[in-house]
């Protein structure tokens, strides 16, 4: 399992050895470091892209030497150092240091170097022999792919004998298998389980980001109708273009989260969602992936309309929901509060069930603006998402004691179907919560953080949330009515 250690990073003081499950929430006071946590775990589940990017960097060698790899493995720091920039910015703090453990004697530690820069430290196990020993296979790779390109000329290929078809074949087969086995050593590198494919990765920012974001996506689509109107020059236009890149720059470590997730909402809707109904993007889905039915995504659907409590669509006239209280689509714009909050969680947690492909996700505050009973409705439908597939992971940041509730039922329902292990029972607690809602504990984690703690609330030994920890916000609250009543009753 993965680990995380801060020190004096953000509104976090020290945090010793974060174990990452499948399924993680994070609770606490504004500004307590829920947000911190979840970027920083981003971030060093990221780093597999520069590994990738150092090795699509490689130069093909046919007698490859060590200063050759070294060459390779020295472009991976910059490209680090680059990554936490626009993640973070730059580092305003003397003396944070971060850790992150991938496996046993697999990690990497940044602290800053007092000049306004950082230091990237690699476990030596993981950076001078695993991607050492990568960069000799990928090469091999290439030098297979070069030769076969060689064999083959300039895509032209004559036509074969039997015996020239059956070693092309095989050729091309090593070269499949020797893609497999790189996969592999990056699955291992980064702790991950050698089967799994690469977890794509998924960050859904909170609703006060989306607005300002989307304030400034507006304003070069009006500059651009201003000039076109006749109402600015175009001197005028690209000053404020300009200006307006100026200040992106200057903030653009605090918006890469935003411009990631809405650039992904605008590739779905595009390529996936545009001109149909969620049935008929299910069905294509069916055909294209593995021609079979795909069950869960048929009941994410179902339980999906219970938080919108209407269908979607996207088309040439724009997203619009069609809800059976009213005669015409409602635009999204015009939408309730909590149906623009939470349809893009819910329609990127569809895609990527549709899509069967492991990935990790993290989702700040997916209860805003929602009713307790649709909170309770959202953490099952992401609970769904993650038992769809071993290798999916969430992290949640939340400040709402119903998301906790209703994960405690979710952990109570699994625990008491492992308690019986009785078909009867297990149908009795499916009538009231689906099996596919049930919350395994082993794959289950919950810390409170405020701005003097972080404590983990989940108690190992009875699989639930300590229920002191779910009445504690209510308890200071009521203590306040409590007072008063002292007051009222004298």
């Amino acid at each position: 399992m993965h680990k995380l250690s801060i020190k004096n990073f953000g509104p976090i003081e020290n945090l010793e050895q974060l174990e990452i499950p499948k399924v993680l929430i994070l609770i606490g006071q504004q500004a307590s470091g829920k947000s911190t946590i979840s970027k920083l775990i981003y971030f060093f589940k990221s780093l597999r892209e520069d590994v990738l990017k150092c090795l699509e960097e490689h130069e093909l060698s046919t007698n490859l030497q060590m200063n050759e790899r070294n060459a390779t493995q020295r472009k991976l720091i910059p490209k680090v150092k680059a990554r936490f920039y626009t993640f973070f910015g730059s580092t305003k703090y003397d003396d944070f240091d971060l850790k992150y453990e991938y496996k046993r004697e697999s990690w990497v530690n940044i602290s800053p170097d007092g000049n306004g820069s950082i230091i990237v430290e690699f476990a030596q196990q993981w950076f001078n022999t695993e991607f050492y020993h990568l960069i000799g296979s990928w090469n091999q790779f290439l030098l297979q792919q070069n030769n076969l390109k060689n064999k083959n000329g300039n895509g032209f290929v004559a036509r074969e004998t039997s015996a020239e078809s059956i070693i092309r074949r095989r050729e091309d087969n090593e070269i499949r298998k020797l893609r497999v086995e790189i996969d592999k050593r990056i699955n291992q590198l980064f702790g991950n389980d050698n089967n799994i494919s690469h977890q794509q990765l998924y960050y859904v920012p909170a609703g006060r980001s989306l607005l300002s974001s989307l304030k400034q996506s507006h304003q070069s689509r009006l500059v651009d109708e201003f000039k076109n109107a006749g109402i600015i020059d175009e001197i005028v236009a690209n000053s404020i273009i300009d200006d307006e890149k100026s200040t992106r720059e200057r903030k653009s470590y605090f918006e890469f989260f935003v411009r990631d997730f809405f650039e992904r909402i605008d590739k779905i809707k595009e390529d996936v969602l545009f001109g149909k109904t969620l049935d008929e993007v299910i069905e294509e889905f069916e055909l294209l992936v593995d021609n079979t039915e795909n069950v869960k995504a048929r009941e994410f659907r179902m339980k999906l309309k219970n938080i919108l409590k209407a269908d979607y669509r996207v088309d040439a006239n724009g997203e619009r929901l069609h809800s059976e209280k009213f005669s015409k689509p409602i635009k999204l714009d015009f939408a309730s509060s909590g149906q623009q909050e939470s349809i893009w969680i819910l329609l990127q947690l569809f895609v990527l069930i549709l899509e069967k492909q492991p990935a990790f996700i993290v989702i700040e505050e997916p209860e805003a603006h929602l009713y307790p009973s649709a909170q309770n409705e959202m953490l099952k439908l992401i609970v769904l998402f993650q038992n769809t597939n071993e290798y999916n992971q969430v992290i949640i940041t939340t400040h709402s004691p119903y998301i906790l509730t209703s994960a405690n039922n979710l952990l109570f329902a699994f625990r008491t179907s492992e308690k019986f292990k009785d078909h009867e029972v297990d149908q009795k607690i499916s009538s009231t919560i689906g099996t596919s809602d049930w919350l395994n504990p082993i794959n289950f984690g919950a810390y409170y953080l405020s701005s003097s703690e972080i404590r983990n609330i989940f108690n190992r030994e009875t699989g639930v949330i300590s229920e002191s920890e779910l009445d504690e916000a209510s308890e200071d609250i009521m203590s306040v009515f409590d007072e008063i009543m002292e007051i009222y009753s004298a």
